[in-house]
């Protein structure tokens, strides 16, 4: 008597799984945990993660060996109102054309996978300092949301909290329409988002952050000016006692 055949199989067969990137068929056995699911051989050597060596507060990885912690000549003479940054991967080729293809291409299926990509950071040593995380997505202006018809850091949170099993909560609105940081230098992008982001006012949210861990969830971290002024949010008025950001790639 014949072996049953697979279900996966069978409909791997009929509507089969295609790479996040490039779109083409890619019939191959599940990557191993520690691989970027949902890429094909050729995407996946495009991908450069974003391992140590890196900065000690922004996360960007360099390739000269050095001490630890190395702060970036970025970082240098900056404060930040995050602890520091995590991301997954380098924001290019394969990366960022996915990330690009959720946030603009409305792929709203390729945010679970990409939350997977970013499952690994949350076993992350500099995060076992403490058990109380609470996951916050960086939020979008309800103007923005409607526009768009979703919020990807909402998105990616939702998928982390599912593969973690981690909390989230909805704790930080967008209360000022600012225009697009596409294109703004590091000085524009803090004068654009000043005074954009508030504590929703619902006492049950606010009562779940004070004197807790947060992981501010986003897509990208470029220059750090949003994640500052939502982690400043997060702790002068939330009363937050740590804030770290986590992103699927570092800009």
């Amino acid at each position: 008597m014949l072996p049953p055949f697979p279900f996966r199989t069978l409909l791997d067969l009929v509507f089969p799984p295609v790479c996040v990137s490039c779109n083409r068929v890619r019939l191959l056995p599940a990557p191993a945990p520690q691989a970027l699911p949902g890429l094909c051989p050729n995407c996946r050597r495009t991908v450069f993660l974003n391992e140590e060596p890196c900065c000690a507060r922004c996360g960007e990885a360099f390739a000269a060996p050095g001490s630890h912690p190395y702060t970036c000549s970025t970082c240098r003479g900056r404060s930040f109102a995050f602890d520091f940054a995590l991301a997954r991967c380098r924001s290019a080729a394969a990366a960022r054309d996915s990330v690009h293809r959720l946030k603009y291409g409305h792929d709203l299926p390729l945010a679970r996978i990409l939350a997977a990509w970013m499952a690994p950071l949350l076993d992350h040593p500099r995060l076992a300092t403490r058990q109380d995380w609470l996951l916050v997505p960086v939020p979008l202006h309800p103007r923005k949301q409607r526009e768009r018809g979703f919020n990807q850091a909402a998105e990616l949170t939702r998928w982390l909290s599912k593969l973690r099993g981690l909390p989230q909560a909805p704790v930080l609105q967008r209360i000022r329409y600012t225009a697009s940081q596409t294109g703004f230098h590091r000085t524009q992008r803090a004068l654009n988002l000043e005074g954009a982001f508030a504590i929703r006012p619902r006492p049950a949210l606010q009562a779940g952050l004070s004197g807790r861990g947060v992981l501010l969830v986003d897509d990208v971290f470029t220059t750090g000016s949003t994640a500052h002024e939502c982690a400043r949010v997060l702790r002068e008025t939330g009363g937050a006692e740590k804030v770290v950001v986590l992103t699927v790639a570092r800009g």
